[in-house]
């Protein structure tokens, strides 16, 4: 039966609505057969039926939309900025006159759930849904912009800087309590509290994914049940619509009177939350600059089209040829490939999409967030972060010149660049936690699943393929393998050994293995290669995954499992890369091979576990031929598995007389007519001996099989081998 996902937004942010796209987009990838995936918002009207201002809706393609409480439950533009205005003064959610409305809005939410039977609840900033789930006892994920212990340290550390934001860094709370409206509305619903103060507990999720840079927090301050995904950003890097083009043709051009030396690039956007004040000085700034030292493109937010002091700046700057105004919606991703310097307002989204294309960022935070995003991005040097009560021309100016003209900035943010690169599957970790969620009791820290996959078994004999994969798919135990699920990819969060790294395709990674040539690890690292330069790859990992990156296409490229294949199938899966990817994703598993058959579960669990089958072919062709199954241990000594089988290796004299498989006699020959894959190579030495018969005849006291193979003894041998 498939799994019932809702996915629920407030679609008046981008943030939330790009965000939670890109992750319903994973999961649609990764488990397409097993889920059907509906968004839930409110419907957005105005008088007339006219939609919002200011929604993105638009942005959720290809999944159905439905709404809380079907027409009857509307938030229109006036109720959605008293709201905007109550987060900015930490009033809590359903300000008055709206307060009313609390409890109809968080009915319509649990009923129109309800009807839905959801197995989880993935959102991010949404407390309605949250309430939702602990009243109905629903498993829920937050994607969460920024994790709440280390929040809020971070307010009580910056009582000075939250002051001059005008927000207090208690929000209040000794005059009044900004959930009591919602809190009361929940109870009233069904949240049985036995204290109060224990409302915000009892909304956690049963999960929370932080969407963020790892290097800032400390995870020994993290809140049980939170796990560091990564940035989630939109997956949007090019796009051909007529407004992009006209940036890039703007960005390109060489009409510019370039008065300064210092010519630099710029992007100004507001994200979806701009504030007025703070939009209309940094345009001033640019509007004022010397001409040509600045070229730069001006995205209008939605929410400020109705501004009359924002549209008298845009009058004149739409006069100046170093500007370009845009007014349309676009995304900033491939904009961001072509300018020198980023500002914004310290968005998450905003400023993680400045990181993921290496630009320092020049920010003015108008919010208690937003100054806590930034204030990361300048204790890392990729920027600088202004406050409201200096951002003024002057200052702002100065500050673009700084950060547009010192390498060092531009060096810090390639850094944080490359963190985002290192590891940009934020949405399919989301993903993993989800269905980690559903098939689990608790919220607990994820548990290993990693799992066999067996192929086709014959009848008669039992036979077991020596490959191994790794899925992050969970899968009831009375349910059969296939090699289709071959294709999923890894899901990295189920061990902490895993991890997952794009590079070039020329990786500057020597590979190895051992005898067994296969279960190939990272041999040597070249000194200035990629993956050196990474700091992410270890002399030892094990490759267990290759993903072509496709720049021009809306998914990448198929996934190839590479846990325990042969070397020669490890290097044709790189040949074999297409002549445009220039990039691949890769997996490692950091420990030795034993551990990573380890690793897997409800598969071999190590050499001792590991079980191969070794068919054995007597006296063929004759009346006495005989055909024999020995079930041996993996890696296991032909020579030695036969003999203490009681089957005779030496065709002459040397069966008394032999070296005793010290190969010094040459004469324990075998045939390994199937198989041959499975075994070690031939050594120079044992090459030379065999010289004169076919390339499937081996020594057996030199030979080790690590799969199933078929061994004929006394075959047909040349002369010259008579005279040993």
């Amino acid at each position: 039966m498939k799994k019932r996902i809702a996915v629920c937004v407030y679609t008046t942010n981008a943030a939330e609505v790009i965000r939670a796209f890109e992750i319903a987009s994973a999961i649609d990838r990764l488990h397409h057969d097993d889920v059907v995936i509906t968004f839930f918002t409110y419907r957005g009207n105005l008088p007339g039926g006219k939609k919002r201002t200011v929604d993105y809706e638009h942005l959720i393609q290809g999944f159905d939309v439905s709404y809380f409480g079907g027409s009857d439950v509307v938030v229109d533009d006036a109720m959605w900025q008293a709201f905007r205005q109550a987060e900015f003064n930490r009033d809590g959610i359903f300000p008055p006159p709206y307060d009313i409305c609390a409890t109809i809005y968080l009915r319509a939410v649990i009923d129109t759930l309800a009807e839905y039977q959801p197995d989880v609840l993935l959102y991010g900033l949404f407390p309605e849904v949250s309430l939702a789930a602990a009243i109905q006892g629903w498993k829920s994920v937050s994607f969460s912009a920024i994790e709440r212990n280390s929040y809020m340290d971070w307010l009580s550390q910056n009582s000075d800087t939250l002051a001059k934001l005008g927000v207090q860094p208690n929000g209040g709370l000794e005059h009044k309590n900004p959930w009591a409206v919602i809190q009361n509305a929940a109870v009233e619903c069904g949240l049985n509290l036995k204290d109060p103060h224990d409302f915000m507990n009892a909304i956690c999720p049963s999960r929370t994914a932080l969407c963020d840079f790892e290097c800032f927090y400390d995870e020994k301050k993290l809140a049980p049940g939170v796990t560091i995904v990564g940035p989630i950003i939109s997956s949007i890097t090019n796009s051909s619509s007529l407004t992009i083009q006209q940036i890039e043709v703007f960005l390109e051009s060489e009409k510019i009177d370039n008065h300064d030396t210092s010519h630099i690039k710029l992007l100004f956007s507001m994200g979806s939350t701009g504030k007025a004040p703070m939009f209309v000085e940094c345009l001033k700034a640019l509007n004022n600059a010397t001409p040509g030292e600045f070229q730069s493109v001006v995205l209008v937010p939605a929410c400020l089209h109705g501004s009359d002091l924002v549209n008298e700046i845009l009058a004149t700057a739409e006069h100046n040829k170093d500007i370009l105004i845009v007014k349309d919606f676009v995304p900033v991703r491939p904009i961001l490939s072509l300018v020198d310097v980023f500002i914004c307002h310290g968005g998450q989204l905003s400023v993680q999409c400045g990181l993921a294309a290496g630009l320092p960022i020049v920010g003015v935070p108008t919010q208690a967030d937003q100054c806590f995003n930034l204030q990361n991005v300048e204790v890392c040097n990729a920027g600088l972060c202004i406050l409201p009560v200096d951002w003024k021309e002057k200052r702002i100016r100065e500050a673009l010149r700084r950060v547009g003209n010192t390498p060092s900035y531009k060096r810090e943010a390639l850094k944080l660049q490359h963190e985002f690169f290192r590891d940009s599957r934020g949405a399919e970790k989301v993903a993993s936690l989800a269905f980690s969620s559903i098939s689990s009791s608790h919220g607990g820290k994820l548990e290993l699943n990693l799992e066999n996959r067996v192929g086709t078994t014959l009848s008669q004999p039992l036979r077991r393929q020596s490959r191994i994969f790794l899925s992050g798919d969970s899968q009831d135990d009375d349910n059969e393998a296939t090699n289709d699920s071959v294709d999923s990819a890894i899901d990295i969060n189920s061990d902490d050994r895993l991890r997952r790294i794009r590079l070039p395709r020329a990786t500057g990674i020597e590979w190895g293995t051992d005898l067994s040539f296969s279960f190939v690890y990272v041999r040597d690292l070249e000194p200035s290669g990629a993956a050196a330069l990474s700091g992410e790859v270890e002399v030892g990992d094990q490759i267990c995954e290759l993903r072509p990156v496709i720049e021009d296409g809306d998914d990448d490229g198929e996934v190839v499992s590479l846990i325990g294949a042969p070397f020669d199938e490890v290097m044709n899966a790189f040949a074999s890369l297409g002549r445009t990817v220039k990039d691949v994703d890769l997996v490692f598993f950091r420990g030795t091979k034993d551990e990573l058959k380890a690793a897997c579960k409800g598969g071999s669990l190590s050499d001792q576990d590991e079980k191969i089958m070794v068919t054995v072919i007597q006296n063929k062709g004759s009346k006495e031929e005989e055909v024999r199954y020995i079930e041996a241990k993996a890696g296991c000594n032909v020579r030695q598995l036969l003999t203490d089988n009681g089957i005779n290796v030496y065709q002459s004299v040397t069966r008394w007389t032999n070296c005793k498989g010290k190969q010094l006699c040459g004469t324990c020959i075998v045939n390994i007519v199937d198989g041959a894959g499975n075994t070690n190579r031939k050594s120079l030495d044992e090459g030379s001996t065999l010289r004169e018969n076919p390339e499937s005849y081996r020594l057996s006291c030199v030979s080790f099989a690590y799969g199933d193979i078929t061994v004929e003894t006394f075959p047909p041998i040349k002369a010259a081998q008579w005279t040993r």
